[in-house]
This record gives structure tokens, sequence and C-alpha cells, in this order.
């Protein structure tokens, strides 16, 4: 948006939106994208002399800033231009020695041309209009100045100097310019062209030829699939087997989740709180407690019997599986098998330890049971969940349960609670009124002292005889 003096000055606005080749007179760029590129191109002209400054202001629609432009008129013919006509006969070094200074500018002999006479006889001939044509790739080919009314030269990204062109910016490359290094799309995650430098190189035809180990349209999508295997198993599937790698990156099946798709989904609770896992694991875990609470008693000469703290004996199997194995838990896979069928607990893979054996990287679950009781377990995802999408188990040996407490203790501290608390506020009542009791005394005794008088005086004793004087009487004399 422009404001200016219409009446004094000619201002024209050319905008060249994201990707367009050109510029043209609009106001608006449509569907341009975050982060596009808009070019302008501004000329101002005055249209009359006028005295002073005239203001062109610069101005985004939605944005705050603006640019300010003061233009003042030359309306006076410079000094220079009233000199007497230059010596034609000494060419200025400055005009490549073909033409001579004139304000300031080269005025260039017959036959060269451009700003410093650098445009040779060859280059010039048929005028500036003709290089200017020869800056247009159709003007190349058909060498016709009416292609300037259509097509900008150089393809609107540079300047044309003697038929050829200077493009602006290293953005830009090509003998017309058409080259755009930027033109290419940009990576979805750092935004950077055909992923930047370490991915791919932009195309003139706005196309983006990848680097080795780099594939799509913008170069943002890795062939290997090393980010999608998990670097303890290397042999092992991608994704776990639960999902398909796609650009490095695992998109997992339903039910699964995690960088690796090796998580349940719904994450650690999904699995605490599933039910037919709570099932299995309080089965083997009373099959393994009695089976080893009994060896214990049995005593640890029994060499089929091991001691809780070598219970199993570990086996790799011949698809690299590690399992253990014992009586006691060969029999608690038999009988706990239908409780366990169905989830993703091997029974092949359950150990039971001693509570404080609880591995840092395991997820730890609770069960509460009915008699008040909490049974601890303990899984992590192991290689074989490549394999059978199976967890390893550790089932803690000893569970904690809440102190059994006699409902008579109690009853009877309740009643010990009640009857104590009456003999104390008795206590306490007795005691105000004992205290009131003395207070009242004290104050009786106080009042009987005070009231105390001499024997032969009765303090409100009154003499019932009057005495009245007659101040009119007169004594006579007789």
């Amino acid at each position: 948006m422009t404001t200016y003096d219409s009446d004094s000055l000619e201002v024209q606005v050319l905008t060249r939106c994201n990707h367009e080749s050109g510029f043209t007179e609009k106001t608006v760029c449509n569907d341009h994208p975050v982060g596009g590129r808009i070019d302008y191109q501004i000329s101002v002209k005055p249209k009359r002399c006028f005295a002073g400054k005239k203001t062109v202001s610069l101005k985004m629609v939605a944005l705050d800033d603006q640019a300010m432009l003061e233009v003042e008129a030359a309306c006076n013919c410079p000094t220079c231009q009233r000199l007497p006509t230059p010596d034609y006969s000494l060419p200025s070094s400055r005009c490549q020695s073909r033409g001579y200074l004139q304000c300031g500018s080269c005025r260039c002999h017959t036959g060269f041309s451009g700003d410093f006479c650098e445009c040779s006889a060859e280059t010039s001939a048929g005028g500036d209009a003709v290089m200017i044509v020869q800056c247009t790739q159709e003007g190349a080919k058909e060498a016709s100045v009416c292609i300037l009314s259509n097509i900008a030269p150089c393809s609107g990204r540079g300047r044309c100097t003697c038929g050829k062109c200077k493009c602006n910016l290293a953005r830009y490359e090509g003998d017309y310019c058409e080259c755009d290094r930027h033109g290419c799309k940009r990576a979805s995650d750092d935004n950077q062209v055909c992923g930047g430098p370490q991915r791919g190189i932009c195309q003139c035809d706005g196309t983006c030829v990848c680097k080795p180990g780099y594939t799509g349209d913008r170069c943002d999508c890795m062939k290997s699939v090393q980010q999608c295997i998990d670097p303890n198993n290397p042999a092992g599937p991608k994704c776990s087997g639960r999902g398909v790698c796609d650009c490095g990156q695992c998109f997992c099946n339903s039910g699964y989740t995690g960088h690796l798709c090796n998580e349940i989904q719904g994450g650690e609770s999904a699995l605490c709180t599933d039910r037919d896992v709570e099932r299995c694991v309080l089965c083997l875990r009373d099959s393994l407690v009695k089976a080893f609470d009994k060896s214990e008693t049995t005593g640890a000469d029994d060499t089929s019997i091991s001691p809780i703290a070598n219970i199993v004996t570990p086996a790799i199997h011949s698809n690299g599986e590690v399992v253990y194995t014992s009586p006691e838990y060969a029999n608690a896979a038999a009988v706990c098998g239908s409780a366990c069928n169905g989830t993703v607990i091997d029974t092949a893979r359950v150990k039971l330890i001693d509570n404080n054996e609880q591995k840092d990287d395991s997820n730890l679950c609770i069960i509460y049971t009915d008699d008040s009781c909490r049974i601890f377990f303990t899984y992590r995802y192991s290689d074989a969940i490549y394999v059978n999408r199976k967890v390893d188990l550790n089932i803690m040996r000893k569970s904690e349960c809440a102190k059994t407490i006699n409902i008579l203790y109690i009853v009877l501290g309740v009643v010990a609670g009640i009857v104590l608390g009456g003999i104390i506020l008795l206590l306490i009542y007795k005691l105000v009124i004992t205290i009131d009791d003395r207070r009242e005394l004290a104050k009786f005794e106080q009042q009987g002292e005070n009231m105390r008088w001499e024997m032969a005086e009765n303090p409100i004793f009154e003499s019932p005889t009057t005495k009245v004087i007659n101040p009119t009487y007169e004594e006579s004399g007789y």
C-alpha cells in the first residue's frame, strides 16, 4: 500500500510472488506459503517540478512497519550541463576510453554503449533495444524487439548489460537468470531447500536431486532403515515387527506405540491394569512361591532344586532367545498355561526375584489382592519381542500386606477412651466447682469482716426523742 502526492509523482510497484519468474503489477499474492519470499520493484518519477520534498509511504497491509521515501525534483539544470560542449577528442578512462564524462555519466562514442561504454560495437549493434531482447530466452531466439512488451529482461531477476544478464543475489543463475537455486520444495523437518546441502541440491527446473542416503521430492526421506531397528538387536526386524518403516520412522500397527513400536498402546498402565495379565501373574507367583518354599524347607543338598539365590539356569535356544530352566519353572508354566494363554507373557521367560532385585529399566506394576496385600511384578521388552512379541516378567517373591488388627482391641480402646474421657470431664467439673466454692467462701468472709461494730452502740440506732424549737416563742417574765 503506497501513499503519495499523485499530482506531483508517479509511483509504480511491481511484485513477484514466491516462485514466480517475473514482476507484475499486483498488490496481492494468493496462496502464499508461510516463510515464502515476496520481491518488489518500486519506481518513482516526478510529473512536474515542485519545490521542497515529497514523501512516498510504502506499507504492508498486515504489518505495522513502513518505509518512507523522500523525493526531491531537480528542476534546474546542473551547472555541468551549462558548461561548453566537451572535447570528444579527450576520452575518459572511466568510460573505457570510448566516451567522455558528462555530469558524472559516460557519453559513449558511436558504436559503444553501456554505463561505462563497456559494450563493444558487435554487442551493441542495433541499439540498446536489441541488447535487451538478447537478455530474454525467447528474445535471443526471435530477435524481436516486440517481445520486450511481454517478457522481462533477465527473467526479472537481473540487469541486462551488453546483451548479457547480470543476475541479482546469489540464488539466481543461468544466461537469463532463469535458474532459481532456492525455488525447490523445503524439507518438512528443518524447512531447508531440498533438506539442506547435506541432503540434496536444488536444480534450475525446481526439482531436488538428492544425495546418497536420501530420497523424496524434498530429500527429507532417509533410505536407511537403521533408525527403525533396535541398536541392541541389529538382526531384529524393522519396527519390532509391529509396524512399517518409512523414511527412517516407524509407523506402528494398531495397538502398539513407541519409537520402535515396542510398547503396548496406552503405555505402562495398559499392561499393569490388564486383568488377563493380572490373573496370569497371580497364578505363576502362587505356583513358584509354593515350589521354592518347599525347596528351602527340603534343603539345599537336593540338587534337583535350587535355592532362591540361584533359582534359574539360563539356556539359549537355537532362535537366540534366553529362557530359564528349572523344575519349578517348568511346573509353573504347565500349571498356568491356560491362565496365561493370550497374554504377552511368555511363561518360559518368567523369573521369581527378591524385592530388591528390581531393574532400573523395568516397568513396575502392583496387584492389589482381596486380603489387603500388594504383589509387585516388573516387565521389560527383551530381544524376544522381535520374534514372538513377548515380554520378560520378574515377579517379586514377597508381598506387602496390611497388618491384621484385632477388633477386640479396637472396641476396648474405644470403650477405654470413652470411660477415661468421662473421668477426665468429671475431674474437670469437680475442679471448677471447688474453685468457685472457695472463691464464694472468701467473699463471704470478707463481708463478715466489714460488718463488725462496738458493743455500746448500734450503728443503725435512731433516738425516739425529737426536740423542736419554736422560733416565735418568747419566754415571759412570769
